[in-house]
C-alpha cells in the first residue's frame, strides 16, 4: 500500500499465545467521514476490497520531534527491528511549530497495547502511550 502512496502501517493481533494476524491501517482522520471517503477510495484498488472505517484512538508513541528528517531516521531504525511505524505530523494554530511524531500500533483500548508495549521493550524502544 505504500508502493501506492498510501500511509500503511500493520498493527499484529493476537489469536492466541501462537497465533497472531496483522491488521493494515491507512493514515489517522479526525472525523469519520474523511475516513470513509479514504475507504471508498481504497475499496478501489485490487488490494482493498474488504477495506472499512475503524476507530483505533491509542498508539505507542516511539519518537516526537521538531525535526521531521529526525522523524524519518527513528522510523527507519524501527523499520530494520521490523517494526512498523508510520509518521504523524501535528502542529499549533498557526501551523508555525510542527512537530513529527513516531506512532506504533493502533489500538480501541490503552490496554490492548500490552502484547507490542512487551515485544518494545524486548527490542530496548522507547515508547509511551498516546492518544493522538
Amino acid at each position: 500500500m505504500r508502493r501506492k502512496g498510501l500511509s500503511a502501517y500493520l498493527t499484529p493481533i493476537p489469536i492466541d499465545d501462537k497465533r497472531k494476524i496483522y491488521r493494515v491501517y491507512v493514515g489517522r482522520y479526525n472525523f469519520l467521514d474523511v475516513a470513509r471517503e479514504v475507504t471508498r477510495q481504497i475499496r478501489k484498488l485490487s488490494i482493498g476490497k474488504y477495506a472499512i472505517p475503524a476507530s483505533a484512538p491509542y498508539v505507542l508513541e516511539s519518537g516526537n520531534y521538531a525535526d521531521e528528517k529526525k522523524a524519518r531516521e527513528q522510523i527507519k531504525l524501527l523499520r530494520k527491528k521490523k517494526l512498523s511505524p508510520f509518521l504523524f505530523i501535528t502542529a499549533d494554530k498557526n501551523f508555525s511549530q510542527p512537530r513529527f511524531r513516531v506512532l506504533l500500533g493502533a489500538f480501541r483500548q490503552p490496554e490492548s497495547a500490552s502484547k507490542l508495549s512487551e515485544h518494545l521493550s524486548t527490542l530496548d524502544v522507547s515508547f509511551t502511550a498516546s492518544q493522538p
